[in-house]
């Protein structure tokens, strides 16, 4: 069985979901993060969902706070943008927000 990876899982989701309107893309980040929540694991994987849990409330940070939260290295924050920019191209974020970005 391959491990978990939290980057390449997030980087799934956020393929999923990098089209869909803000309302959809907020309800997909709370079932995912509840289905992780509740998924029980080895001991050995709690620390990755522990981090992919962690980029999934910085999504919604980002989305309602319109700022980077301090606990996403720049690295992972980057991870965001092709959402960010979907949503500021269908005029349901301000294109400021794309400067956290930069």
């Amino acid at each position: 069985m391959v491990p978990f990876s939290p980057t390449d899982e997030f980087k799934k989701f956020i393929e999923s979901i990098k089209d869909q309107d803000r309302p959809q893309i907020v309800v997909a980040i709370r079932n995912e993060h509840a289905t992780t929540v509740h998924t029980k694991k080895p001991t050995a994987e709690r620390e990755s969902r522990r981090r992919y849990l962690a980029l999934l409330s910085g999504l919604i940070f980002v989305l309602d706070e319109r700022r980077k939260p301090d606990s996403v290295i720049d690295e992972n924050f980057q991870l965001y943008r092709p959402v960010v920019e979907g949503l500021v191209g269908k005029k349901q974020l301000p294109p400021e927000v794309l400067n956290l970005f930069s």
